[in-house]
């Protein structure tokens, strides 16, 4: 079985599953970069008039980060097991 079979008629409805299922995984971790950036900046917007603060809230920050990250290393990662089977040629079900 080759990454080129399970074409035919279901082909075109198979592909676009695939372009649905990628285009969420993508924009689940864009939202998720996007909201760990907006905490940093609003965390940082705060101390604005008082930035020798910075250092009492960069513990909250460094908790930001790691979350962040986390969340980040899991979305890369299922999406990248999403492009190796879709590569495989495996059925959208079996994702």
């Amino acid at each position: 079985g080759g990454a080129g079979e399970g074409g035919g008629a279901g082909g075109g409805a198979e592909a676009a599953e695939y372009d649905k299922l990628l285009r969420k995984r993508i924009g689940e971790l864009q939202m998720n970069f996007n909201s760990g950036i907006a905490n940093l900046k609003k965390a940082l917007d705060d101390l604005v008039d008082s930035p020798h603060l910075i250092k009492g809230r960069a513990p909250g920050m460094i908790q930001t980060v790691s979350t962040m990250e986390t969340k980040l290393k899991r979305d890369v990662l299922m999406l990248k097991r999403e492009l190796m089977d879709i590569s495989k040629g495996k059925p959208k079900d079996e994702l």
